[in-house]
């Protein structure tokens, strides 16, 4: 823990979050806040707000009437759907403006997606309560490659040429020449951002979620959601979608009568709008 500590401290002046995002969760957290004031919020930042409305109006995000103000945004997505998209648009910006020599960022970002959009679906169709924070979970499950990218990218890069080579856990190469894996270092992260303790869980738990205590289940089906986006980018027509997740981790997520194979066809096309969205157009606020 104190090489993630490392890691993270030599990487937190470049990551830090904008006041727009500060603000929205200082408001999150007051119950006497309103629709308007987390408007405000968000035209703190003009970009921000241009994001939103575009989110807004497309398929992703999927309502059928033309949103035109922030107000009208935030009362169709709901508070915790607002905190959740300006939160995954704040973080996807945040690591662009950085170097990360080595990494196709797009490609990245997709994978991340598409578990994210996984982690959701499976949570809904399996009785989970907050299906919504999944999406989140998923998406910023691999969040601490980035941080170990920007913070020694030679050791990444060779952890992951061993574990190619090798055959080796690529968490276990990351440890031996880093002392602490990408899980490690993304939970590390997501404490100095003051992040939810269930969404910490969910990076730090996700390969060993039987350790993880109540948020057991979350963790579970995060690491269902990044084998199946997995699979689904390695062999689009694989027909064992889970055949790489620990039986343990498989028995949590209780997936039992989920139709894995229409979940999988129907993230592929959520993918596409949601890549459309969140990562083709992040430039052009």
């Amino acid at each position: 823990m104190a090489a993630a500590r490392e890691l993270v401290a030599g990487v937190r002046d470049l990551v830090s979050l904008p006041e727009a995002y500060l603000k929205i969760r200082s408001l999150v957290d007051d119950p006497q806040s309103t629709t308007e004031d987390f408007a405000r919020a968000v035209q703190l930042d003009p970009g921000l707000t241009a994001r939103l409305l575009r989110i807004a109006n497309s398929a992703f995000f999927g309502v059928a009437r033309r949103v035109e103000t922030i107000s009208l945004a935030v009362n169709l997505m709901g508070i915790a759907r607002l905190h959740d998209l300006v939160l995954t648009t704040t973080v996807i910006g945040t690591f662009d403006r950085l170097a990360t020599s080595g990494l196709d960022l797009g490609r990245f970002w997709s994978h991340s997606l598409h578990t994210g959009i996984i982690a959701r679906m499976l949570a809904g169709s399996s009785g989970v309560f907050d299906s919504e924070r999944l999406f989140v979970g998923g998406l910023l499950h691999d969040i601490g490659h980035l941080v170990m990218q920007v913070a020694a990218p030679a050791q990444c890069t060779a952890a992951l040429e061993r574990s190619r080579a090798s055959g080796e856990p690529l968490a276990g190469c990351e440890r031996d020449l880093l002392g602490c894996d990408r899980a490690e270092v993304g939970a590390e992260l997501m404490r100095v951002w003051q992040f939810p303790p269930g969404l910490v869980a969910m990076c730090a738990y996700q390969a060993e979620p039987w350790l993880a205590g109540e948020q057991a289940r979350e963790c579970a089906l995060v690491n269902a959601a990044r084998a199946m986006a997995a699979a689904l980018e390695a062999h689009p027509a694989t027909g064992d979608l889970l055949a790489d997740c620990d039986p343990r981790a498989l028995e949590l997520a209780q997936l039992d009568g989920v139709a894995l194979q229409d979940i999988a066809a129907e993230s592929l096309r959520h993918l596409a709008d949601a890549v459309e969205m969140l990562l083709h157009q992040r430039h052009a606020a």
